[in-house]
């Protein structure tokens, strides 16, 4: 069976004289999310994760940051916004992790000011000479 398998990919494979592209070339798109003919589930799925992944930590918004850098400086990239995809995921992402913002807007922002006070003020009080963890 392995073998049948084998040569009909050799026989996919084979070109004309014409120099014609393989069969096998023709079939199959670029496996690549900026081609346009890949499918918009992978869009979808991106967003779903990505909300999901901000659920569980903030800072998961970081390599969505970066999908969209890549997307904003290349022309195929730019060529995708477009298309319906990465506006999709934006929502689902966005509806995916809306109730923590909910919650948030009624506790007084409460999770959004300690990630504030906690990471970057931190860091400030360090650069300034101070030890975290040390108060006076």
């Amino acid at each position: 069976m392995a073998v049948r398998i084998a040569n009909r990919i050799d026989d996919a494979d084979r070109t004309e004289d014409s120099g014609l592209r393989t069969e096998r070339n023709q079939r199959q798109p670029k496996s690549s999310v900026l081609n346009p003919q890949s499918s918009v589930w992978l869009w979808l799925l991106f967003g779903l994760f990505t909300g999901l992944a901000m659920l569980s930590k903030y800072t998961a918004v970081l390599p969505a940051a970066a999908v969209a850098g890549a997307i904003v400086t290349s022309r195929d990239g730019r060529a995708q916004l477009k298309r319906p995809g990465p506006w999709l995921a934006l929502v689902i992402a966005a509806v995916v992790f809306s109730p923590v913002v909910y919650w948030n807007a009624r506790h007084g922002w409460a999770s959004f000011k300690f990630q504030i006070h906690h990471g970057w003020m931190r860091r400030r009080r360090t650069r300034a000479g101070r030890r975290p963890g040390v108060r006076g």
